[in-house]
């Protein structure tokens, strides 16, 4: 247990845990970012397909937002 112990707690070792601990992080805010940037290009096309008319079944169906997004969508215009 001893030598575990100062294997874990071995300044190289808590470096490179603190770097991959950064990355992780780094990936989240990525990730999350991507995610943010999908949906509001969603709501873009929804937007625009509800003014050319298209059913909000077919705008769910091709844009993956909600039937209430979309209506929400809809009151707003």
């Amino acid at each position: 247990n001893e030598w575990i112990d100062n294997y874990v707690n071995d300044d190289i070792t808590k470096e490179a845990l603190a770097k991959w601990n950064k990355e992780i992080e780094e990936n989240k805010h990525v990730k999350i970012a991507r995610e943010q940037g999908m949906e509001q290009k969603a709501i873009e096309i929804a937007k625009a397909m509800l003014e050319s008319n298209v059913k909000i079944e077919d705008i769910s169906k091709f844009t993956s937002l909600s039937i209430e997004k979309i209506n929400r969508l809809k009151e707003e215009q």
